[in-house]
């Protein structure tokens, strides 16, 4: 094994923030009970926003009421638990919003372009995309022919990693899409140079009304990018429109993960190590993504931390 990419198979050291972040998964149907009200007009609004008849003020609307939602999540633990409350001060210090370069509209397209293609060499050598590779296994086990639609998925790094990989008495077709067309027109150039059967198409994980026939929407390493609101809209979108919902795999927010990722990424060039802490920083604890995908109407949610660096989270409308 790559010593690199011995990072994502040791166990998490984070044993009190997994503590915290288990009283938390148990505390989210009392937070949505408690809030009840702001829910329900939470839910009418992105319900229009799905059809394409909300608004502005049915984004803010949302957005809104995932964040004060949040808040009263991040508030759950026992005042008298010392390690509780010291894993809380943590992630409360650790949590930011500040933009990363790639989302910076100042930036220029060719950092964030060599950035995308640093990241995608990073991902390469911590076998990260066999990490996710693996999630995408456990949520389609039973499912022979499946069509994953991988969301805000860069160059399509992963859907070629998977598009590689054997699958012995399946068919899955793959799309690999993403809002930015360069990064859509690169990712198709590469897979059709390696003869690898992907579709490549721009597309707005805010908005999935075009998409018809798909089994599973992935979205990997790039929650962190979307707001609170963002998340509940593209959850609430998928679970409506695929049967097997939506596999979100994305950075854990913790400290051992800042201190790995500067080790990793420190050597490498500036604005992949800024924004590598950021993404850690701006990821949302698995706690937080039940709550989010129980807001979007999700009736089934699992979470699970396949490595020290990833949170899974797979939310479907049904069981």
């Amino acid at each position: 094994m790559n010593p690199m990419a011995f990072v994502n198979r040791l166990p998490n050291p984070a044993r009190f923030a997994r503590r915290l972040d288990a009283r938390r998964s148990e505390a989210v149907g009392d937070v949505l009970a408690q809030h009840r009200v702001l829910v329900a007009e939470a839910r009418d609004a992105f319900e229009a926003l799905l059809v394409g008849d909300g608004d502005a003020r049915d984004e803010a609307r949302v957005d809104a009421t995932a964040r004060v939602l949040l808040d009263a999540l991040r508030e759950v633990g026992d005042a008298n638990d010392v390690t509780v409350n010291a894993a809380r001060w943590v992630d409360r210090a650790l949590r930011s919003e500040r933009l990363e370069l790639l989302d910076r509209a100042s930036v220029p397209a060719s950092v964030k372009r060599f950035t995308m293609q640093m990241l995608h060499a990073v991902n390469l050598i911590l076998d990260s995309y066999g990490v996710w590779a693996g999630a995408l296994d456990t949520a389609l086990a039973e499912v022979a022919d499946a069509h994953v639609y991988d969301l805000a998925a860069g160059t399509g790094g992963f859907m070629r990693h998977v598009a590689r990989r054997s699958r012995p008495g399946k068919t899955w077709r793959l799309t690999s899409t993403d809002l930015e067309p360069e990064y859509v027109a690169i990712g198709e150039r590469r897979a059709r140079r390696e003869g690898l059967a992907i579709t490549f198409e721009p597309c707005d994980v805010l908005d999935l009304r075009h998409t018809a026939g798909v089994s599973l929407f992935v979205c990997t390493q790039a929650t962190h990018h979307l707001s609170p609101g963002q998340v509940v809209r593209m959850i609430a979108s998928a679970v409506r429109r695929a049967p097997r919902g939506i596999l979100i795999v994305d950075l854990q927010r913790s400290l051992f993960n800042v201190f790995a990722t500067a080790a990793v990424l420190g050597t490498m060039m500036q604005p992949l190590l800024h924004d590598g802490v950021l993404s850690v920083q701006r990821s949302y604890a698995p706690a937080e993504l039940v709550l989010l995908a129980k807001l979007a109407g999700a009736d089934v949610v699992t979470t699970s931390m396949p490595s020290a660096t990833y949170t899974v989270m797979h939310a479907m409308g049904r069981a």
